[in-house]
């Protein structure tokens, strides 16, 4: 690993970082009121309390995004901040997403977004997920994508 390697992911957990504290505060200020099951999911803020909801405070959400609990109603997958949970939303939380590129994308969003969005630089679609621009070429998972890899992604590949 280069010596640069540690920086960027330095870098990269740093923008996560933000990206979920931005995240929740959208979505404080556009969650429902208290009194509503979905405002009462919002209100949780650990995992194993939103896991056993049902159980503990007789609210049904629709489960853990990462950093918040998620209501059965309106869960996007902009509010999911964990990158395996994001790869897994549809089967964990029926949250339909494109996958992980520095947040959570949602169908319809471009990896070209990141930068203007988010600060976040992305090398290009890798056919799952955004790509960074030092990711390994493991990443990519569409075979023409990786044929094309360098001049697509400038991520050099064996094809």
């Amino acid at each position: 690993m280069s010596r640069a390697a540690p920086a960027a992911v330095g870098v990269v957990l740093l923008a996560c970082g933000q990206l979920a504290a931005a995240l929740r505060t959208q979505g404080q200020s556009k969650a429902a009121p208290s009194g509503s099951q979905d405002g009462r999911c919002l209100e949780i803020s650990d995992r194993e309390t939103c896991e056993n909801s049902r159980a503990r405070l007789n609210v049904t959400c629709r489960g853990w995004g990462g950093s918040a609990c998620l209501p059965r109603r309106g869960a996007k997958a902009e509010s999911i901040t964990d990158p395996a949970i994001c790869e897994q939303a549809l089967m964990l939380l029926g949250v339909e997403t494109l996958g992980w590129g520095g947040k959570c994308l949602a169908p319809g969003a471009a990896c070209g977004d990141s930068k203007a969005r988010f600060g976040l630089t992305c090398a290009g679609w890798g056919g799952s997920s955004c790509l960074a621009p030092d990711d390994s070429a493991r990443l990519i998972t569409n075979k023409t994508i990786c044929e094309n890899s360098m001049a697509w992604l400038g991520i050099p590949s064996q094809g």
